[in-house]
Parts: structure tokens; C-alpha cells; sequence
């Protein structure tokens, strides 16, 4: 069976639809300000986008941090994945883990800059749910 993956309304929505459709998964549209079944989907998928207002996590804003002061959209996340289950966020990676950051790309992430989609290498951890529906 194909799982069922949800991905909340954005501007580039077409194209995770693709990779999904493409992995052999079916997509979920979820409109904001809408209420989700969580249990009606296999996945979540959070394309990200304009930056959670630090509010969200108790923190002062950082120099760099861009929002759009979208609570609706924010709120709508956060009720699908609550990072406010004792997680945190940086604002601003380069400024503040600067070594994380692949040595091509100094002025991480350049894909914002030119706008336009890059590949993304990733671990999977052996043993891990993923791993396994993988």
C-alpha cells in the first residue's frame, strides 16, 4: 500500500508533490487554518519556507531572522508538529553553527539566494523508522 503523505499548502507545493508521486507515495494537500486527522496520514512533510516568529519558542529575534508574521500558517504547523514539545530552533545557522555547514556552500543555504531547488544529501540511521519503510 502507498503510503499517505501530508503536505501543508505552500508556493513550491507541486514540486514535493512530484518527488512523492515520484517515490511511489500519495499526497495529501492540507490547507491551512484547516483541522487535520493526523491519523488519517502515513507522513508529514514540512517544506519549511519564512522563518516560526520566535515567539513560538520563548526567544528574542534574532538579527537575521526573517518572518512573515504569519500566526495562521505558524499556528497550523505547529498544531501538526509542536516543536514546542522541548525542542529548539536556530534562527540563523550560519551565524550560530557555522561549522555545520558543507564547505561549498559558505553562504548556506544558496538555493534561497537564487531561488531555484537543489538536492540534499541525507543520513538514514539504521534502525530507524524510516529506515525501515525505506
Amino acid at each position: 500500500m502507498k503510503p499517505k503523505i501530508g503536505i501543508p499548502e505552500c508556493f513550491k507545493f507541486e514540486n514535493y508533490k512530484y518527488a512523492v508521486k515520484k517515490h511511489d507515495g500519495k499526497v495529501k494537500k492540507l490547507y491551512i487554518g484547516d483541522e487535520v486527522d493526523i491519523a488519517k496520514i502515513d507522513g508529514l512533510l514540512l517544506p519549511g519556507g519564512i522563518d516560526i516568529h520566535p515567539d513560538y519558542y520563548h526567544e528574542k529575534k534574532h538579527a537575521k531572522t526573517i518572518f512573515a508574521d504569519d500566526k495562521v500558517r505558524d499556528e497550523f504547523e505547529i498544531s501538526l508538529f509542536n516543536e514546542a514539545m522541548g525542542g529548539s530552533l536556530y534562527q540563523h545557522i550560519p551565524d550560530q553553527i557555522p561549522e555545520t555547514l558543507p564547505p561549498l556552500f559558505p553562504d548556506f543555504p544558496i538555493h534561497k539566494k537564487l531561488r531555484v531547488d537543489t538536492q540534499h544529501d541525507i543520513k538514514i540511521t539504521a534502525g530507524s523508522r524510516l529506515y525501515q519503510i525505506i
